[in-house]
Formats: C-alpha cells, sequence, structure tokens
C-alpha cells in the first residue's frame, strides 16, 4: 500500500520537498559561514566557555 500511495503523489509535491532540501542546505551553509567567527569567539573567551 505504501509504495502505491509513493506513485500516487505528484511531482511538483516531490519538488517542493526537494526545493526545501536545497534551500535549507544553502541557508545551513550560509549561517554556518557567516557566525563562524562568533563561534570561535565564544570559545575561546570566559563567558563563552561558561555558555559551553
Amino acid at each position: 500500500m505504501l509504495a502505491k500511495f509513493k506513485f500516487s503523489i505528484p511531482k511538483i509535491i516531490k519538488l517542493i520537498f526537494l526545493l526545501f532540501n536545497i534551500l535549507g542546505n544553502f541557508m545551513a551553509h550560509k549561517i554556518n559561514f557567516v557566525a563562524n567567527p562568533l563561534i570561535f569567539s565564544l570559545k575561546t573567551n570566559t563567558f563563552g566557555n561558561q555558555l559551553y
């Protein structure tokens, strides 16, 4: 029954999930790239050590 349901989903719905996956990957990469200096500075000072 599950396989029957899988093939009955329109292709546009499948593409929406793919689009969200790609956008999520892109946003995670950009956020990590921008926030990396902030995360590093939090790990190296005393206030950041208390948070972690």
